[in-house]
């Protein structure tokens, strides 16, 4: 397996990750530590930067914006906007670098 496609495989392993925990706001320390991960983890020959940019705009505003509204409020339906805000985005940063991978992997194919 290249390098190329076992950041393929990991990325849809994160991607199942992000669907199973997107209705639980308990599951969001983990998902944090995984965007951070990835985010620090980006500087291979594959990476793209703006996936990299995008990870960190993901963190700052979104991840954030949910840390600080779960020390103001207490009650999980207020806290639901700023969780879905996350996972949506982390979800959309990780879909986008998925198909970039997938369409230079198919071209990759072709070219040979």
């Amino acid at each position: 397996m290249t390098e190329q496609e076992e950041k393929i495989s990991k990325l849809g392993n994160l991607l199942e990750l992000i669907t199973q925990s997107e209705r639980d706001q308990n599951s969001f320390d983990n998902l944090y530590k995984k965007i951070q991960e990835e985010y620090f983890t980006e500087n291979n020959e594959y990476g793209s930067i703006s996936y990299r940019k995008n990870l960190k705009q993901t963190i700052e505003k979104k991840a954030k914006s949910f840390i600080l509204a779960k020390r103001k409020w207490k009650s999980e339906n207020k806290l639901d906007r700023p969780f879905s805000d996350f996972i949506n985005n982390f979800k959309m940063d990780v879909n986008r670098e998925l198909s970039r991978l997938r369409l230079k992997n198919i071209s990759d194919t072709t070219i040979e």
